[in-house]
């Protein structure tokens, strides 16, 4: 799971939106608002992305990962 999202989250601090859905298209990662992540990255150039904080439901739970959703905190400038 951190793989597939570490890949997603280089696309959107690099603020590469047809990058980014690309690589959402072809891995199939179910990430909830892709088309506004898209949209946002089209419109707040030319900004830079920082990547604040990445976890994942299994880390606070403890339960399977492969069940968890991940989630990540982008400060844009």
């Amino acid at each position: 799971m951190y793989r597939l999202d570490k890949k997603a989250i280089a696309h959107v601090l690099k603020l590469d939106a047809k990058g980014f859905l690309d690589y959402v298209a072809k891995t199939r990662a179910t990430i909830c608002g892709k088309y506004p992540v898209a949209c946002l990255l089209g419109c707040i150039k030319p900004a830079k992305g920082e990547l604040l904080k990445y976890y994942t439901s299994a880390d606070i739970t403890g339960s399977d990962y492969s069940v968890a959703v991940g989630y990540a905190s982008v400060l844009f400038r």
